[in-house]
């Protein structure tokens, strides 16, 4: 009878603290979301410091609650290791996964977590292989965090041309661009993939295509899993490598676009980008309002083309790319190929 009621006690106190696990695991959902909240102002060092910071703890925070969790799901099963069994604080459990950072990598500005744990102990080490997951998650995770690594550096250079296309612009864009899922879909200066990221969240079921001259950026598209067809827009190279992209008719249903603005460049990537616009497709592009008044010849053959193809255009918010580092004033035009 003595041994049946200590054996209930162990069961009931294992219920508690599955319980307990499971609520501190929940709770640190709201600290996780904050703490992984994207950056929405312009990127200074500083600023760009202060999220790496952020991003670190977010994920610190997320190895913690994947424990409790586990361990949770080990008490609850009656499969927890002796090792692991006497653990009972959040704060303890914490520490068993956290990982620092590496001071040998990065500038002052630059904050890079450490590959290795820093608890190094037998317990810490059955704990992290248990929330590690198969070498799929591993390798998943591996590409985030590159993603989060490159995705700093970028940020912290200074990249000719380089102004990303804020959420708010994206936001307009794709209403104007009215993008089903099966559609091809075209980004020709795809940057970082800001404008490709909100069309895949979007719209999962398009087909998403990229080109990008820097090869910085080129690398951080690989890794989000986009397909980069060149690294030239203007270049005849990239459509000749694809046998698919037939130019008589234009491929893609729609093309969406931050062309570059120096020497009125938005005006040529976009007539050229017109060639690939397939019939019946859409052509939504960033664009200076230069074209509108200047007398040049670029501009007013580029103002009776726009006449030719029915293009309409509207004014973007002032300030539309004051957090991208430039207070220019931006067009944004809508082309319907018929």
């Amino acid at each position: 009878m003595a041994t049946a009621t200590v054996f209930a006690t162990a069961i009931t106190g294992n219920n508690k603290l599955t319980a307990r696990f499971r609520n501190w695991a929940d709770a640190l959902q709201l600290k996780i979301d904050h703490a992984g909240r994207p950056m929405t102002l312009n990127p200074t060092p500083k600023r760009q410091r202060e999220y790496q910071s952020r991003m670190h703890d977010c994920r610190n925070m997320e190895r913690t609650q994947k424990a409790l969790r586990v361990l949770a799901d080990a008490h609850e099963n009656g499969t927890i290791l002796p090792e692991l069994a006497t653990f009972t604080k959040k704060d303890e459990i914490a520490r068993m996964v956290h990982k620092g950072i590496d001071c040998g990598k990065g500038g002052y500005y630059s904050v890079i977590e450490s590959s290795d744990y820093s608890d190094t102990s037998e317990a810490a080490r059955l704990l992290q292989s248990m929330i590690e997951g198969n070498s799929a998650e591993r390798a998943e995770r591996e590409r985030l965090r590159k993603i989060d690594a490159l995705t700093a550096e970028i940020n912290l250079s200074n990249i000719p041309g380089y102004f990303p296309t804020q959420l708010p612009v994206i936001e307009i864009m794709l209403r104007r661009a009215r993008i089903e899922n099966g559609m091809k879909v075209l980004e020709p200066e795809a940057g970082s993939g800001y404008i490709a990221d909100a069309i895949r969240a979007a719209y999962p079921g398009t087909w998403i295509h990229t080109i990008e001259i820097n090869p910085r950026l080129r690398d951080l598209l690989v890794l989000k899993g986009y397909q980069v067809l060149g690294d030239d827009f203007l270049s005849d190279e990239w459509p000749e490598r694809f046998s698919w992209i037939d130019q008589s008719r234009g491929l893609f249903d729609r093309i969406v676009m931050n062309p570059p603005f120096e020497r009125q460049q938005d005006l040529e990537h976009i007539r050229h980008a017109y060639k690939f616009l397939a019939t019946g497709g859409i052509l939504v592009s960033v664009l200076s309002p230069s074209f509108e008044f200047r007398s040049d010849r670029k501009s007013t053959e580029f103002r009776d083309w726009l006449q030719e193809v029915n293009a309409t255009w509207e004014n973007l918010p002032d300030g539309a790319f004051k957090a991208s580092g430039t207070g220019v004033s931006t067009r944004l035009l809508v082309i319907e190929r018929n």
